[in-house]
């Protein structure tokens, strides 16, 4: 589909990192090639710093860290942070603000909450699978992504477990997958409100 485009990354975790170097570039190559665009939308909209902490900045937590620090804030969220719920964008952008206005990795999210190729990562009391989303200023999630598991008495016992069929089971090659939303545009631009499609979203495999 030339609507999507992947990117290999060899070696799984801490290697889902690369995303942050692609980040970078992408940003770096937006700032230099299109200078006056950039410009006329920050002279009207907001400050071009953010687009330079998106090349130079990153703060990484765990989700289990993020709760913790959702439910130290002194601000009343409309929906109340609790382990084993998802991020909502309120959550998200106060993390943000938390971590000093700079792009925030999340990481390791809870097994329950997430689909059955996600690696698990075997831990405990809190289970959790190798997932993580970038989250940036104004926006909240920009990009998503896991581990697949590899491992196929793992995928067996997960797919049994929600009733699925095997043949879903194609292959055990190490494989780590981040979907990079339009909103990277929105973002570079500070048009929150930019419509963007699904399919053009790009993936990072």
């Amino acid at each position: 589909d030339s609507a999507h485009h992947f990117w290999k990354v060899a070696d799984p975790w801490p290697r889902i990192y690369r995303w942050s170097q692609f980040r970078a570039t992408a940003t770096s190559i937006v700032l230099s090639r299109c200078p006056q665009d950039v410009e006329l939308f920050h002279k009207y909209v907001s400050s071009a710093q953010k687009c330079q902490m998106l090349i130079f900045f990153s703060y990484r937590i765990s989700y289990t860290e993020a709760v913790e620090i959702l439910k130290r804030a002194p601000q009343t969220f409309t929906f109340q942070p609790k382990w084993g719920s998802d991020l909502q964008t309120e959550h998200e952008k106060y993390l943000v603000k938390h971590c000093g206005e700079v792009p925030v990795f999340v990481v390791n999210y809870p097994y329950d909450l997430k689909p059955f190729y996600m690696r698990d990562n075997e831990d405990g009391p809190q289970h959790t699978v190798a997932a993580v989303d970038l989250l940036v200023p104004g926006i909240g999630e920009l990009c998503g992504g896991s581990l697949r598991e590899e491992r196929l008495h793992f995928l067996q016992s997960r797919l049994e477990r929600y009733g699925e069929t095997l043949w879903l089971i194609t292959s055990n090659v190490p494989l780590c997958l981040l979907a990079l939303k339009n909103l990277l545009i929105n973002y570079l631009s500070t048009k929150q409100n930019m419509a963007v499609s699904p399919n053009d979203d790009l993936l990072l495999a």
